[in-house]
């Protein structure tokens, strides 16, 4: 598969994403690592229908990318609720743009996603009371209540502070290792894509430069950056990316 976007300079086309080929499985959690411009987010806004390939072919969940959105969780490095609306609220918008559901099933579900990530008890609560934190762990409920097949992750945990990544790190594990989607994470925290992926795709220049199987067991000692072969493995992301 293929991507080229007009050279702003000369309007020839300029390839994005060139000869990628690759196949995600039902229940693998991938990272995308790579320098800035490499293509991570092109990638996941091809999966996503958002970019249309100019060569080869892309499908997400058996079909074309645009007519699977109903199966596709798409989230931000920002968590983007609404400011007008609760808690609650936001986690039940994503399933009145995407899905037909009865009122009382739609509240059941949004609660229950809250609960997951420990923030049932801020339901009634509005956006500008809650810690960036908070909002995060509101915007993961969102996107996990819509119960979509494949799940595209920009950055999302970017904006936390460390102490705060870990703890919301462990709580979206522990609702994926229960569904077990497919999940394609863009992230340029190394420590992170090792700590929670299956697999991790090293883009560069927008090739796929290496497909690596993460060889820990889950689930994964909160001290495994401490070991000698989570420092080996980075080491060995490093110098592929600098």
């Amino acid at each position: 598969m293929t991507v080229e976007f007009p050279d702003p300079n000369t309007g020839e086309p300029r390839p994005v994403l060139k000869d990628v080929d690759l196949k995600i499985d039902q229940g693998e959690f991938v990272a995308l690592i790579g320098r800035s411009g490499c293509g991570k987010t092109t990638l996941l806004n091809v999966f996503a229908g958002l970019v249309r390939p100019s060569a080869g072919e892309v499908l997400v969940a058996g079909t074309a990318p645009d007519e699977a959105r109903s199966e596709i969780g798409y989230m931000f490095a920002r968590d983007a609720l609404l400011p007008w609306r609760t808690c609650l609220g936001n986690v039940e918008y994503g399933m009145e743009l995407h899905r037909k559901v009865s009122r009382e099933e739609k509240k059941a579900r949004a609660l229950s996603y809250l609960e997951r990530v420990h923030m049932g008890h801020a339901a009634k609560l509005w956006p500008w009371q809650m810690s960036q934190g908070m909002r995060q762990r509101v915007a993961l409920a969102r996107t996990w209540a819509l119960e979509p097949q494949v799940l595209l992750m920009d950055e999302p945990f970017a904006a936390l502070d460390a102490q705060t990544r870990k703890s919301v790190h462990q709580e979206f594990l522990a609702v994926w290792e229960s569904s077990k989607k497919a999940v394609v994470f863009v992230t340029h925290d190394l420590t992170e894509a090792i700590e929670l992926a299956d697999r991790i795709i090293l883009l560069n220049d927008g090739t796929i430069a290496e497909d690596i199987t993460v060889p820990f067991a889950r689930p994964r000692p909160l001290e495994l950056s401490t070991t000698r072969e989570f420092q080996e493995l980075r080491r060995r992301l490093i110098e592929q990316i600098f």
